[in-house]
């Protein structure tokens, strides 16, 4: 299967899932958009039950974390690249039809660093800036692997929470490791 540099549709097969069962109480991080769109990471609350979710274990590199994630409201996830990790698997419970863009920088575009609430400066940009070359919608039941060192945004077309587990690998590990890695789960 020929991979695409930015986002691939896995097979990850996990069985009788109770995604109830995966968010703790724990928040681990929020985002607030400032457009009515939150991403808010939460604690795995039982590891247990959670690994037994897995038919089988599909990573030959492991991912350094795994969280359990919402985004609610509807609106925009602003283009941007995430921090501390180039790399993450989502499996989605409930996709909320939200549409998933992969961009690339059109020529003497701008980087704005904003601050967000974990104080950290996001590298998010502007849409005049940039050139979409990719997007899905994702189904509930389907994984995607994302580029995340790669400029890319959600839009939430509606109030639905989109509720997900997410895989995630540091800048140690490249995309396309992983995908080799994964390569016989490719769909």
């Amino acid at each position: 299967m020929q991979m695409n540099p930015n986002f691939n549709k896995i097979n990850l097969n996990l069985k009788n899932i109770d995604y109830n069962q995966f968010k703790s109480n724990r928040l681990m991080k929020e985002f607030n958009y400032g457009n009515g769109v939150f991403l808010r990471f939460f604690h795995i609350n039982n590891m247990e039950y959670f690994k037994s979710c897995h038919i089988t274990n599909p990573f030959i590199l492991l991912p350094y974390e795994v969280r359990y994630g919402e985004i609610e409201g509807p609106g925009n996830v602003r283009p941007h690249i995430d921090h501390r990790r180039s790399v993450a698997l989502n499996y989605y419970f409930e996709s909320g039809n939200c549409i998933t863009r992969t961009y690339s920088l059109k020529e003497n575009a701008l980087m704005l660093a904003e601050k967000h609430n974990d104080g950290l400066s996001h590298n998010i940009y502007r849409d005049e800036d940039l050139i979409e070359n990719g997007s899905f919608v994702a189904e509930d039941g389907d994984a995607y692997l994302l580029n995340v060192s790669k400029i890319h945004s959600v839009e939430c077309p509606g109030q639905k929470i989109r509720k997900f587990i997410s895989y995630s690998w540091d800048y140690r590990n490249t995309f396309k490791e992983i995908y080799n890695g994964l390569i016989d789960y490719a769909i």
